[in-house]
């Protein structure tokens, strides 16, 4: 059942019906011999009986005059059940009443009884109230504008801000010629007449309309859907089951096209683009996650797809590669995705998440989304598996079939009977107890170092095992199976053999990145284990190695939180110590028990050359790139028993950042220098500007410059003048908590600095004082971002559910 929706502005049809044998001996017009009456709501009225039938909950607002016909029009809007306590009378006008004669079914003439003058300042106000008070109980707003004075300009402009500051999507069918007084809506459906008459005054919108679904920049709203795209999605849809019009009721093409509108604007609703900025192209923005565990299965024309803890993942069928994954990032609902199809029928991609039931019908890019509630399903209740006939979509869960429109995702039928199997295509479901692939693998040899035995893959490295979790097979015949804890396998039919296709991260949060020629190293934490690990990944190929506890790692542990290189090897800070790794001989160690007590966590390692540094939660301390233990050291004793807020090497200097204090030890001098909590040392600093006031919580150093992130913005201390600047980009990157940064400089000398805070990533230019912002609404998969790296035209971000990528090149303008 949906929840209300809410229209404004009613009309109340009547028809005259009966025959015409003669013409009136008074004018050349025909004599209608009434037969029958009947009278209907109209105009948004209309719209609200016909969305009625599709069992939408539906409220309405707007005024009819205190006159019978009045009275008339509330008494059908109850009967079909629709909310008209919001709707107001007016003594002061008539009921719009509309009466169409209709003689051998075709319209003779139609006579308008309506006063279109503005409405009194009290009646707005109460209309406008009665919408604050009961917004919260609407999915969404459509506005049903007939211009006949309910609606100005000032009360438009309330509603659309009432609606933004509630998140409430709204949609405007208008039929006034200034209908860029809507500006700021959700989606315009205009009027294809309305349209003709703007579209002469503002040729911009007639292009932004052929264009549809791109956005109208004019209208700044993310969906312009012109009257053409309102006849063509009608064509899909079944007549029987939307309108409730009598086959013999002629309406004006206005009102059957703003039905149509309607309709489409519920399906926008009910089924809402879920792509959060269209500025972006789909695949600016990609993450990668804890893939680990497919347990449904599906294939498309030239591509498989697999529901994950990551998305939907995509394997091209043809070019033997990992496609980019389907998450957040592109609209997806939520990562968990318990079910995937795509419907060979109408080239829609459908995926269940825990939110509901999620369609696109560009290959995954972009997404609409059907709530849960919307499909009646209940708490803890999730679809596992979908398949379609040729005429309906159907999505099984453990209690339940729903039959489904294929289009839309509409439910039709709840515990509806199954389809023939003869005529059903499914996707792939997760094997339960009692379930066995032992059958359909017999016969099969596994590659890579694997063996099959029973429902398990046992791997080549000790104590590597996956079980398999769902198996599919495609329209070519061969195999697809999917793992919980191990890679996917591919099996080929004719050759009898299955080879493992790893994929995914080892972990779900990412805490560090670290670059590594055309790789990188990805470390995070995590309190399930099970989704944890350390990553390498080849940004370029889209592959990644994976270093698991008990596993690859046979002593220590996988979590991790900062890592650098140190003489051929990486070193990793781990809660339980330093974990390293000799990638010469593929060997994994813990330093020895000889090295100096450290206390747990490790957050910052640097290395200079000759010493290690190592920051944690009391402190710091160094030893020695040999493992050995180093002499005394001077250092922590003035840092005391402090946790380490950002640690840097510049080349020359340790630079430390404990508590409101900043510490500098010149290595070659072995002299600490600090600067003070007022600034009074930060020499070239102009006074005026905010001084070491705030903790810096992250410094990063370039070829010339040392740079510090704090609550006012950044700190720049110039390594050749050894003086101090402010930026702050008048103010813009005041109040930032940064947990990360990296700073690039572009082939015009421009120096870039992103920053990773608790509220997303900020880019900004140093010599123009540009800003911007970027957050979920953008395609980030969380808006926490522990970690940041600048490599080329992509930056690449580690946040708490994923490493992110992100194209930025092209946006900083």
């Amino acid at each position: 059942m949906w929840r209300r929706r809410y229209w404004k502005v009613s009309v109340i049809d009547n028809y005259l019906w009966g025959d015409a044998e003669r013409i009136s001996p008074e004018a050349p017009v025909p004599v209608v011999k009434i037969q029958s009456s009947s009278s209907n709501p109209g105009g948004a009225g209309n719209v609200v009986a016909n969305l009625r039938s599709l069992s939408a909950g539906v409220g309405v607002l707007g005024v009819v005059g205190d006159d019978k016909e009045g009275a008339q029009l509330k008494s059908l809007l109850l009967e079909s059940g629709a909310d008209v306590s919001m709707l107001l009378t007016d003594p002061s006008r008539p009921t719009t009443v509309k009466t169409r004669i209709i003689a051998h079914n075709q319209q003779v003439v139609r006579t308008d009884w309506e006063d279109d003058a503005v409405l009194s300042e009290d009646l707005q106000r109460k209309l406008l109230d009665s919408l604050a008070h009961d917004i919260s109980a609407f999915d969404g707003v459509i506005i049903e504008n007939y211009d006949l004075g309910v609606l100005n300009e000032g009360a438009i402009g309330q509603i659309l801000a009432l609606c933004a500051k509630e998140n409430r999507p709204v949609y405007v069918d208008p039929k006034a010629n200034d209908f860029f007084a809507f500006n700021g809506v959700t989606g315009p459906v205009p009027y294809t007449m309305c349209r003709e008459r703007a579209t002469r005054s503002y040729p911009l919108f007639h292009l932004l309309t052929l264009a549809a679904p791109l956005p109208s920049r004019r209208l700044r709203s993310p969906t312009s859907l012109p009257a053409e795209s309102a006849k063509r999605w009608a064509l899909y849809r079944s007549p029987r089951r939307h309108f409730t019009r009598s086959s013999r009721a002629i309406g004006p093409e206005s009102t059957v096209v703003s039905t149509l509108r309607a309709g489409l604007c519920l399906l926008l609703i009910s089924s809402l683009p879920a792509q959060a900025n269209i500025e972006f192209e789909p695949w600016d923005w990609v993450t990668y996650r804890f893939s680990q565990h497919v347990v449904s299965i599906s294939d498309g024309p030239d591509r498989v797809y697999f529901a994950s803890p990551g998305g939907v993942l995509q394997y091209h069928s043809f070019g033997r590669y990992w496609d980019y994954p389907i998450t957040p990032s592109q609209g997806l609902s939520d990562f968990s995705v318990s079910a995937v199809y795509y419907d060979l029928n109408t080239n829609i991609l459908w995926a269940a998440t825990p939110e509901g039931l999620d369609f696109s019908t560009d290959g995954g890019g972009r997404w609409n989304h059907v709530p849960r509630s919307n499909l009646g399903l209940r708490t803890g209740e999730q679809i596992i598996r979908i398949g379609s006939t040729a005429d309906e979509l159907y999505c099984v869960t453990s209690s339940q079939l729903l039959k489904v429109d294929r289009l839309s995702g509409f439910l039709l039928q709840p515990y509806s009977e199954p389809p023939s199997e003869a005529e059903t295509k499914w996707g792939s479901y997760p094997m339960r107890a009692g379930d066995s692939a032992r059958e359909i693998l017999d016969g099969y040899t596994a590659l890579g170092g694997w063996t099959l035995e029973l429902d398990w893959f046992n791997g080549p490295l000790l104590n590597e095992s996956a079980k398999i979790s769902t198996v599919h097979t495609d329209r070519f015949g061969d195999l697809w199976i999917g793992t919980e804890g191990g890679p996917v396998f591919r099996g080929d039919r004719q050759l009898m053999l299955v080879e493992p296709e790893p994929v995914g991260l080892a972990q779900s949060d990412v805490k560090a990145i670290e670059a590594w020629e055309s790789e990188m190293w990805i470390v995070g934490t995590t309190n399930d284990r099970r989704y944890t690990g350390i990553t390498l990944m080849d940004g370029l190929r889209e592959l990644a190695q994976f270093f698991r506890r008990g596993i690859e790692i046979t002593m220590g542990v996988d979590q991790a939180r900062g890592v650098v290189p140190v003489k051929g090897e990486w070193w990793f800070g781990t809660p339980e110590g330093i974990q390293t790794y000799d990638p010469d001989r593929d060997l994994w160690s813990r330093i020895s028990n000889a090295a100096p007590v450290i206390d747990q966590p490790i957050t910052h390692l640097e290395h200079d050359g000759i010493f290690v540094y190592i920051g944690h939660r009391r402190g710091l301390l160094r030893m020695k790139n040999d493992k050995s233990p180093s002499e005394p050291w001077l250092l922590p004793a003035k840092l005391g028993r402090w946790p380490i807020d950002a640690l840097n090497w510049d080349g020359a200097n340790l630079w430390v950042s404990s508590g409101r204090r900043l510490w500098r030890w010149l290595a070659d001098a072995e002299f600490i220098y600090e600067y003070g909590s007022f600034g009074e040392d930060l020499t070239g600093l102009n006074q005026e500007k905010p001084p070491l006031m705030s903790p810096i919580t992250s410094i990063v150093s370039s070829d010339s410059a040392v740079y510090f992130a704090d609550e006012f913005g950044l700190l720049i201390y110039d390594k050749s003048s050894g003086k101090w600047e402010r930026f702050t980009a008048e103010s813009q990157l005041v109040g930032l908590n940064t947990l990360d940064m990296d700073v690039v400089s572009l082939d015009d000398s421009t120096t870039v600095v992103w920053f990773g805070t608790t509220n997303g990533a900020v880019v900004t230019s140093l010599e123009t004082g540009f800003v911007d912002r970027f957050n979920v609404a953008d395609g980030l998969p969380a808006n926490r971002v522990n970690a940041v790296h600048v490599s080329g035209e992509e930056v690449w971000f580690g946040t708490d559910e994923g490493l992110c990528r992100f194209k930025w090149k092209r946006y900083l303008q």
